[in-house]
């Protein structure tokens, strides 16, 4: 689905799309400016055994962007590779996921931010996520924090 919208909206891109979880074909990655990951996470992610290709991939400054559960790898090599790469994972047993109304009213100063307005969401949210130290590197895009008074 997104591969046919990519398309859509660019027509010249070029997509492959991998569903069989990662490519038989050793050049498939060759040339490729970005990697797209929507995956089941866990200790079944499909980059856990892939790890030292794709730190490769990254190293020569493809992007990588993780969709909903592909964010999720376990800790240990896994994680401290997302941690360089995409700068923060969810980690089972840390970070949380429940459903509940996020409110948005502002948003960074950041091109993937251009023209969004204030809007509320019942969705699954993701936090307490492990992130780099300090969020070095990291520009929070929507973030609804709120904490109980009592």
């Amino acid at each position: 689905m997104l591969a046919k919208a990519l398309k859509a909206a660019i027509p010249h891109i070029e997509t492959d799309v991998f569903r069989s979880c990662w490519s038989q074909h050793d050049n498939a990655f060759n040339g490729v400016d970005a990697v797209v990951t929507y995956c089941d996470g866990g200790s079944g992610h499909m980059v856990n055994p892939h790890l030292e290709e794709v730190d490769r991939l990254m190293k020569k400054g493809v992007g990588m962007a993780c969709i909903h559960y592909a964010v999720e790898v376990p800790n240990g090599e896994s994680g401290r590779r997302c941690l360089d790469w995409i700068g923060g994972y969810f980690e089972a047993h840390w970070s949380v996921n429940p459903h509940r109304t996020a409110k948005f009213d502002t948003f960074p100063d950041h091109p993937i931010a251009r023209g969004v307005q204030p809007f509320e969401i019942n969705d699954e949210w993701y936090y307490h996520m492990r992130f780099r130290e300090n969020m070095q590197g990291v520009t929070p895009i929507l973030s609804d924090v709120r904490r109980s008074v009592r």
